[in-house]
C-alpha cells in the first residue's frame, strides 16, 4: 500500500482555475477589475457548462421519443417491402385487422375484407402479416 503523500501543488480557488493570462496580470498589478473579469470569465465558464449539461438532459428526457413506434416500425416494414404509403392510413388497417380478430372473425373474412379495402392483394398479404406482429401479437398464431 502506497503511504500517503501531501500534494506539493497548492490548490487554486475556482476564479483562479479559469483566469486567463491578462487577467491574471491585471490581478497580481493590482487592477481593480482584474479579479471581477476572472470572475466573470468563471461564471461564463460555469454558465456554458450548465447550459451543455441542460442540453445533455433534455435530450435524455426527449429520448423516448425518438424510440420507434410500432406504428413506424410497421411502415418501415411495408416501404422496404416496396408498399409505401400514408403510415396512419396503413396503421388504421393493420388495427382494424386486430379489431376485426378480436370480434371472432376468421382470417379468411378478414382478408377478403382488406382486398376489397386495398384492391391489392399483395398489400392486404403484408398487413395482414405484418398486422400481429406489430399491434396484435396474440393473434401471431393466426396467420
Amino acid at each position: 500500500m502506497a503511504a500517503y503523500r501531501e500534494p506539493t501543488a497548492s490548490l487554486k480557488s475556482l476564479p483562479e482555475l479559469f483566469e486567463t493570462e491578462s487577467t491574471r496580470a491585471a490581478r497580481v498589478a493590482g487592477h481593480p477589475t482584474g479579479h471581477a473579469t476572472a470572475r466573470k470569465v468563471a461564471m461564463k465558464t460555469i454558465a456554458l457548462a450548465a447550459l451543455v449539461m441542460s442540453g445533455a438532459f433534455a435530450s435524455l428526457v426527449a429520448a423516448p421519443s425518438a424510440i420507434a413506434s410500432p406504428a413506424s416500425d410497421y411502415c418501415q416494414s411495408l416501404a422496404g417491402a416496396g408498399y409505401p404509403g400514408d403510415c396512419a392510413t396503413l396503421t388504421s388497417l393493420a388495427k382494424d385487422v386486430c379489431a376485426q380478430y378480436d370480434r371472432g372473425l376468421d382470417q379468411l373474412t378478414i382478408v377478403q375484407r382488406l382486398d376489397a379495402t386495398t384492391k391489392n392483394e399483395g398489400l392486404s398479404n403484408y398487413i395482414m402479416a405484418g398486422a400481429p406482429l406489430y399491434f396484435c401479437p396474440k393473434y401471431a398464431s393466426q396467420n
